[in-house]
């Protein structure tokens, strides 16, 4: 990580092993190797050992991620629901948005939800969950509109569901 000291570019001090920044750089490391398991146990003990610092909203972002990437869309939703309940008008609003329409969307087309670790039944109605709460989270946003439309198309074309479909095309 660079920051600007003196009008030059240089890297960033990442301090004392042990703080709430050393612990968070040494997950990201892991994060960045493809270690998702290792580092997926790093952000949660930064999240649960430095509560009340900066670097725990960061800690649990960084811990929805690594759950996506390893396919676990559920739990990573559920970090990303948790990280917006804690932290209103957090600075990762709009990339978890667009995480919503992207795991809306893998369980209204048959992803399936993981359990104890294995995939094991379909979810379509989570998906739609998931995208009504873009609307919940930033109902005047941009992808308010494209999530709600999405859901509207589930329910005609795929559910169909014409009283739902109606109802949420408005």
């Amino acid at each position: 990580k660079l920051v600007l000291r003196d009008g030059k570019w240089v890297a960033a001090e990442v301090g004392a092993p042990g703080t709430p920044e050393a612990d968070l750089q040494a997950a990201r490391q892991l994060f960045q190797e493809g270690r998702l398991k290792e580092a997926d146990a790093a952000f949660k003990y930064v999240a649960q050992k430095h509560k009340n610092t900066r670097q725990r909203e960061e800690a649990i972002y960084w811990r929805a991620e690594t759950q996506f990437q390893r396919k676990d869309y559920y739990s990573a939703y559920l970090l990303y629901e948790a990280l917006l309940a804690d932290y209103r008008g957090s600075s990762f609003t709009d990339s978890i948005l667009e995480r919503y329409h992207q795991i809306g969307e893998k369980f209204l087309t048959g992803t399936k939800r993981r359990v104890f670790g294995m995939s094991l039944f379909e979810d379509p109605h989570l998906g739609v969950t998931i995208l009504e709460r873009i609307q919940y989270h930033d109902p005047n946003g941009p992808g308010s509109p494209r999530a709600l439309m999405r859901v509207a198309n589930y329910y005609f074309w795929t559910a169909a569901d014409y009283g739902a479909a109606a109802e949420t095309y408005g």
